[in-house]
């Protein structure tokens, strides 16, 4: 990427956004921890730089630029009732394309054209449409099914033939079905100085000039061949431009050796036919040149496309284009999941809430003998990793683990415990239920119990004593214990992909996606999420402030 370009008013944004956050999460450190001298004089400036002030610099640095001018495609497939839109925004490590599968029945027995149109959405960019031409033939099986066969019809000059250091660009045209008799084909060879204008033969052949090679041409060479139709009444109609390279390498002292042509563009070989179905796949891949064409410049797309997952396709994509219209329409997939992940974390933080408040107070009983024992059962598996006691927790419930096994020999029978919700929502109150737990305990037994004492004194029974004194002396630990597990439960994903079977996706997966993507693009609006994830983090450690500010619910133990 180059020409890092970031206007005035960018860095303005940039910089008043990380300064606030950097300044109220201080305050919070500050003010939590009791410190009274100034920051730079805390023993803490140290983590807060290394900790917070470099991710949050890299995360809004992602957040706010994108990559702009990367060259956009997209491919429109139509025929035989068929037409489908991809937009694609490939990189330099290639983007594989699929088109939905296309079902046939016996009805469709027959031969059927289909035409997959490339269009380069860059502005201001000289490159031509490209088009790729198909022949679907669609046959009884005599099994009571149908078989489905291709061809790729468009003119394949990778059999071009190599000779006496010489290379002849040639080619067998296949005929399209339904075509127009008298209809004349032209191919134009450009590149490394040349410029050949051919008719296709009767036969069909396709024959360039020889190309003669030399030892000063060893290398890399790139060519472009234009296939255009001639109509009977000399209407010029272009077809596609296919790109070409040539590799041309030493052999010994007098002979060379020539590579055969190799395709530069995605032709569509992937294509997979199977009994009764047939899906069109391809991969695209930018060139040196066009990736020299993108730059990283201030942008706040990456929040957009938050919001309308859409986005980006509607931006580049030309409003008359008919094909193109099943992309305008706003939605985002990322604020469902963000919902649907609150949901389940609200859900998380509710049953923990139900079953850790009433083990922390009997956790924190003077009268209770074995409360200290309790608490170290729920230390001793924090001390094992986090994603191996998720997996413990997958083999115990998974189809021959020890719970089915349990549920057998009781005759209940084995039960779906696996790859669904409610494997997620188990998973993740067995991992957050101690961050419940201990601020609650934490709290219960700094409480003054003399207080409840004076109230039952007073003439309170049990549960009024509970209402009246012990709720409220809490509810700093159960505030503490909500934030503590609410906002991981929202971030995870290792629980969802373990328990859930990669079935269901919590917003955690999605910025993991992101940034595991090969797509630069993609780290900005990961980053984007991650940004809003910080915001909520923010509203909850300040709640957690204005409730507990004390820090009397906090700390583990």
């Amino acid at each position: 990427m180059t020409d890092f370009h970031v206007p005035v008013w960018g860095y303005v944004i940039m910089g008043l956004g990380l300064v606030t956050f950097l300044f109220l999460l201080v305050k919070y450190i500050l003010h939590h921890r009791g410190l009274k001298r100034p920051i730079f004089a805390s023993p803490y400036i140290l983590w807060i730089v290394i900790f917070t002030v470099v991710p949050c610099l890299l995360v809004a640095y992602y957040a706010f630029t994108k990559t702009e001018n990367v060259p956009r495609y997209s491919y429109t497939l139509q025929g035989n009732n068929v037409q489908q839109t991809i937009m694609l925004n490939p990189d330099e490590s290639g983007q594989n394309i699929a088109f939905s599968p296309i079902q046939y029945t016996a009805e469709d027995i027959g031969v059927h054209p289909y035409t997959i149109t490339e269009v380069d959405h860059l502005q201001d960019s000289g490159a031509k449409n490209k088009s790729y031409a198909f022949v679907v033939t669609v046959e009884d099986d005599q099994k009571g099914s149908v078989k489905v066969q291709w061809e790729q019809n468009y003119t394949d000059f990778r059999k071009s033939s190599t000779s006496d250091n010489q290379l002849i660009f040639k080619a067998t045209r296949s005929p399209m079905p339904g075509e127009e008799e008298g209809t004349q084909y032209s191919y134009t060879l450009t590149g490394e100085g040349l410029h050949e204008t051919v008719l296709c033969n009767a036969d069909g052949t396709v024959a360039f000039s020889p190309i003669p090679y030399t030892q000063e041409n060893i290398g890399v060479h790139q060519y472009a061949i234009e296939e255009s139709r001639l109509s009977p009444a000399g209407e010029v109609v272009s077809l596609g431009v296919y790109t070409y390279k040539v590799e041309v390498s030493a052999k010994d002292e007098s002979t060379l050796k020539i590579k055969a042509p190799q395709p530069l563009d995605p032709a569509f070989r992937d294509t997979k036919a199977s009994k009764n179905t047939l899906t069109f796949k391809g991969k695209t891949k930018l060139t040196l040149d066009e990736l020299k064409m993108s730059s990283t410049a201030f942008s706040l797309d990456n929040f957009k496309e938050f919001f309308d997952s859409n986005y980006a396709a509607r931006k580049v994509a030309d409003s008359s284009d008919e094909s193109l219209k099943m992309l305008t329409e706003t939605n985002s997939d990322t604020i469902d999941t963000l919902i649907f992940s609150l949901w389940m974390a609200f859900l998380c933080t509710v049953i923990c809430l139900l079953l850790g408040y009433p083990a922390a107070h009997i956790m924190a009983d003077r009268e209770f003998k074995l409360g200290s024992t309790l608490v170290i059962l729920f230390v001793v598996p924090m001390w094992m990793n986090f994603l191996l006691r998720t997996i413990a927790l997958m083999n115990l419930m998974e189809d021959n683990g020890l719970i089915n096994n349990i549920l057998e020999w009781l005759g209940i029978g084995r039960q779906k415990l696996l790859n669904n919700n409610t494997a997620i929502q188990i998973g993740m109150v067995y991992n957050f239920l101690p961050f419940m737990v201990f601020p609650i305990y934490n709290a219960l037994n700094k409480m003054d119990y003399k207080l409840s004492e004076a109230a039952m004194d007073l003439g309170c029974n049990k549960w009024k004593t509970f209402y009246k004194v012990t709720l409220p002396l809490s509810l700093p630990g159960v505030v503490s214990g909500i934030t503590m597990v609410f906002m991981p439960a929202v971030t995870t994903f290792y629980i969802s992909r373990l328990l859930g079977g990669g079935k269901v996706q919590l917003f955690g997966d999605l910025i993991e996606a992101k940034f595991l993507s090969s797509k630069i693009t993609d780290w900005n609006v990961g980053s984007a999420m991650s940004l809003i994830m910080m915001i909520l983090i923010l509203l909850s450690l300040g709640l957690l402030q204005k409730v507990d500010p004390d820090g009397e619910g906090g700390g583990m133990v």
